[in-house]
């Protein structure tokens, strides 16, 4: 089953040495972890990080139609890895104005 980190942590296997996650990491146990949830299945392009974009299974154009609706940018012809950096970029370029009285 594939698993998010959602806190910085440690997982030992039951051999080997510990293995470190950062918050986002996508990781594959039998049972997700403490400090570890289920990969969804529907994504939330708003809230999702990119290692976990990465890791969905989501329709292509459903990401496209996302960029364009909320921040006005045609996504065009890119594939897959290239829309999803086009999303963080966006995400990462984006201004939230507040109305100052």
């Amino acid at each position: 089953m594939d698993c998010v980190c959602v806190a910085k942590c440690q997982v030992k296997p039951e051999e080997g040495r510990p293995v470190r996650y950062d918050v986002g990491d996508v990781a594959d146990f039998d049972k997700c972890p403490t400090h570890f949830r289920p990969l969804n299945t529907t994504v939330d392009f708003a809230e999702v990080g990119e290692k976990e974009l990465i890791a969905s299974t989501f329709e292509l154009e459903d990401l496209k139609s996302f960029i364009l609706d909320t921040y006005n940018i045609k996504a065009g012809n890119r594939g897959r890895d290239k829309a999803i950096e086009l999303l963080i970029d966006c995400r990462e370029r984006a201004v939230k104005l507040t109305k100052v009285m």
